[in-house]
């Protein structure tokens, strides 16, 4: 779990039966994916790797699987109705007051790309958060970042308004308790 410690290299070893540098290899190679932290003298210990680790592996994916952008888009729409009718089922307060936050960021900068973007990605993480399930969160934001790094050049104005009228009847439906 987050935070444990893990046993002594040679624990390791011996538990899995092979030699203490394979175990040294393997520490090193879950370091650099973020699920542990080496702290000299004191042990390896278990990390969150927060979303960064996911998306790593996600952009791996998709370029060595010969992923098309519509495949990412049938991806995150899958995620994305998924976790919406979870959201209008299971919001709190506290989580319509982040999602309607997220909006208020994008009203506030419907003509600034850059801006609006900032306030996209908060309001898919906010709505994945309303879900109640942390794994939702973790997933959501690589795939809403791959697909906005993809898109960013193409963001216009009107896509900008349509993408924002949506966001506005999802948040509509959250607070109304409609999952359908």
């Amino acid at each position: 779990r987050l935070g444990d410690k893990l046993p002594s290299e040679r624990d390791l070893a011996a538990s899995f039966g092979v030699s203490r540098p394979v175990i040294r290899e393997s520490i090193k190679l879950l370091e650099e994916r973020g699920l542990l932290a080496a702290r000299n003298g004191r042990g390896a210990f278990v990390t969150d790797p927060g979303y960064r680790a996911i998306a790593s592996s996600l952009n791996v994916a998709y370029r060595m699987q010969d992923c098309t952008s519509d495949h990412l888009y049938e991806a995150r729409w899958c995620l994305e109705v998924f976790v919406a009718r979870l959201a209008a089922e299971r919001a709190n307060e506290s989580d319509i007051l982040r999602i309607e936050a997220a909006i208020r960021v994008m009203d506030d900068h419907v003509e600034d790309v850059e801006e609006f973007i900032v306030g996209d990605v908060e309001f898919h993480e906010a709505v994945a958060a309303a879900a109640h399930n942390p794994l939702f969160v973790v997933m959501t934001r690589p795939l809403v970042e791959m697909i906005l790094k993809l898109r960013h050049r193409a963001f216009s104005y009107a896509h900008i308004q349509e993408r924002h009228q949506n966001h506005s009847i999802l948040l509509e439906c959250i607070q109304r308790r409609d999952a359908s």
